[in-house]
């Protein structure tokens, strides 16, 4: 066999080794949600004729702002920090609960997002957008986590927290 017959068929074998080669289907890339854009949306289309709001504490205020700018400027975890410290002020405030439950959400911690969403939904209302964002955090985490039926009922509570507004004569 000469050089030029052996190089023919190594070129034929590795032809035939690439055509027979089983490419595996690469699934497509993972689409981060935007969680608390769909949090927020939600929650604005509460029409609701309930709506909770607790008397003011400065310093529980300024933390709260401070928090809501972290979490708008994508720093997720000095959110998280300064809003455990507004609840060691006012551990009762179920929004500071749902603000928190949303830092860790962005932080994708599902299930401690979960549990300070269900700590906000003891505390909080059982209607309107305060409810509304923290069933649907709920809906948010078990997605997440791949628990499609528990997912199901989650959304099946978020609709519970919208009471239409009474007919007005």
């Amino acid at each position: 066999m000469n050089i030029r017959t052996f190089g023919a068929f190594a070129l034929a074998g590795l032809l035939a080794a690439c055509a027979a080669r089983e490419d595996k289907p690469v699934p497509p890339p993972r689409v981060e949600r935007d969680w608390l854009a769909e949090i927020a949306a939600e929650a604005a289309r509460a029409d609701s004729a309930v709506d909770v709001v607790p008397l003011p504490d400065p310093a529980v205020d300024d933390l709260r702002r401070r928090a809501d700018d972290a979490l708008r400027t994508n720093r997720p975890a000095e959110a998280e920090a300064v809003l455990r410290e507004a609840l060691a002020l006012d551990a009762g405030d179920p929004a500071l609960w749902q603000s928190l439950a949303e830092s860790l959400l962005a932080q994708r911690r599902w299930e401690e997002a979960e549990a300070m969403a269900a700590r906000s939904a003891e505390l909080g209302p059982r209607v309107g957008a305060l409810c509304l964002r923290s069933r649907y955090t709920a809906f948010a985490s078990r997605i997440e986590r791949g628990d499609a039926m528990g997912a199901a009922q989650a959304r099946m509570q978020v609709e519970d927290c919208v009471e239409a507004r009474p007919t007005r004569f």
